[in-house]
């Protein structure tokens, strides 16, 4: 798969240049932030100069998706990608953890998530299930605690 593929280096510089040349603010959704800190690492190792562009996209750039999904939902632990896609109804396309096939799924879930319509059609359930709700009685409104009462 990466017999003629361009070298580290060309292929994060194109990517970045992609990223850098949209007027908008930029920011990448990863599932988990295991993708950052690999690509953190192959900077490092092949020895790749940041740019002060791209260093900032790298800094302030990504969004570790897993976590504020798992946050947004009120989980308390982290769930999969297969998992989050089951609950918002999206059928899991391709191989699981395959890097391409992870990132096309992820953008069909980071399009419900952020659509509010969407959102509201499928995942808001799940949410207000899981956020954790006010307690109407204490042990005190239980127990009629009247007849230890002297007067």
């Amino acid at each position: 798969m990466v017999a003629n593929a361009p070298t580290f280096s060309v292929a994060f510089k194109q990517f970045t240049d992609w990223c850098l040349n949209i007027k908008d603010d930029v920011m990448i959704y990863a599932w988990s932030n295991t993708d950052h800190s690999q690509v953190m690492k192959e900077i490092q190792l092949k020895q790749y100069k940041l740019s002060e562009e791209e260093h900032k996209l790298m800094e302030h750039g990504w969004t570790d998706f897993q976590n504020e999904f798992d946050i947004h939902l009120g989980f308390e632990r982290q769930i999969s990608l297969k998992l989050a896609l089951d609950m918002a109804g999206i059928d899991f396309n391709g191989r699981q953890h395959d890097a391409l096939d992870d990132a096309r799924n992820t953008a069909k879930l980071l399009r419900v998530f952020k659509d509010e319509e969407l959102f509201d059609q499928t995942l808001r359930k799940i949410e207000e299930v899981m956020k954790p709700s006010s307690l109407e009685n204490t042990l005190g409104n239980l127990i009629d605690l009247s007849m230890f009462m002297t007067t």
